[in-house]
């Protein structure tokens, strides 16, 4: 091959570099969409949620870009989940979300598929969070 002109161990390290790229912008699109809608699904008010939720389809679209065969087997999404939740928990007031991420409540790959809705993962999420929280006293459970 190097008669050729060909730089083998050059070029498998730049397809090597090429594929950790698409991993990478794969994995921070998935990962600020999960942002987003943890923003949504934490903020009772549905006018302020509508903000972050109009911004989740963003970055998931721009993730499904760089979905391929190898970025669907290294993508993990329960890590993404979880540091997603890390920066929800920063971004949100005290107390708004637990300070440890509760399970991924929803399966990563529809969120990668043309055509998906925010709206139909928010309730889910929503859901989920609900269950983890606990009552506060003279609040609808103590009734």
């Amino acid at each position: 091959l190097a008669r050729l002109g060909l730089d083998l161990p050059n070029l498998i390290e730049e397809q090597e570099t090429l594929a950790r790229e698409e991993v990478r912008a794969l994995e921070d699109g998935v990962r600020t969409g999960l942002v987003r809608l943890l923003l949504a699904a934490a903020d009772p008010d549905p006018a302020r949620a509508a903000g972050p939720l109009s911004q989740v389809s963003g970055p998931l679209i721009a993730a499904r870009r760089h979905l391929s065969p190898t970025g669907r087997a290294r993508l993990d999404p329960d890590r993404l989940w979880a540091e997603a939740w890390e920066e929800a928990v920063a971004a949100l007031p005290d107390g708004a979300l637990q300070a440890e991420p509760i399970p991924f409540p929803i399966p990563v790959w529809p969120l990668l598929e043309r055509g998906f809705r925010p709206r139909e993962a928010l309730e889910p999420v929503r859901e989920a969070l609900a269950a983890t929280r606990t009552p506060t006293p003279g609040g609808p459970a103590a009734a």
